[in-house]
């Protein structure tokens, strides 16, 4: 039994690891720097991760922290970016009252893809949490409960 609780413990930490790990710029592949520095002109000091097989890009942009995703290949695969309430589309608010008669807004993001935009929003409703993706138009994409809800603080 302690083998078992010792070895889930230690997949966890390495599969946890292995989602999201830092990378030197230099280990970025040209073509992802390339396409990088022709969509985006940033003073700001950009830190780079591997999400599985892509390329992310952190860096601010007029004080608000932005992600950019490129395969190794250098095709964009999407841009995040936080956003307040106020800067959401009607369509995105009307389609959030028609599912959550009373909520509250945790975080907000913005996500721009070769697909469209979407808004991924994290939502407490009555002592419940929900992940929700709406699209530009204001179709509901996803909704999703979350049994462990983590704020970033």
């Amino acid at each position: 039994m302690k083998r078992l609780i010792l070895f889930v413990a230690c997949a966890a930490i390495i599969s946890t690891s292995a989602i999201a790990q830092k990378v030197e710029q230099s280990n970025v592949p040209p073509a992802v720097l390339t396409k990088f520095s022709a969509t985006f002109s940033t003073t700001e000091p950009v830190n780079w991760e591997m999400d599985y097989d892509n390329y992310v890009a952190k860096f601010k942009n007029n004080k608000v922290q932005i992600e950019v995703t490129f395969n190794k290949d250098g095709k964009w695969i999407k841009t995040e970016t936080p956003i307040a309430h106020s800067a959401l589309p009607a369509s995105v608010k009307s389609c959030l009252t028609r599912q959550f008669d009373i909520y509250k807004e945790n975080d907000i993001e913005k996500v721009d893809s070769p697909q469209g935009t979407t808004y991924n929003i994290d939502v407490e409703c009555k002592q419940l949490n929900y992940e929700v993706v709406i699209s530009d138009q204001g179709d509901l994409v996803s909704k999703d409960e979350v049994k462990e809800y983590k704020r970033d603080e």
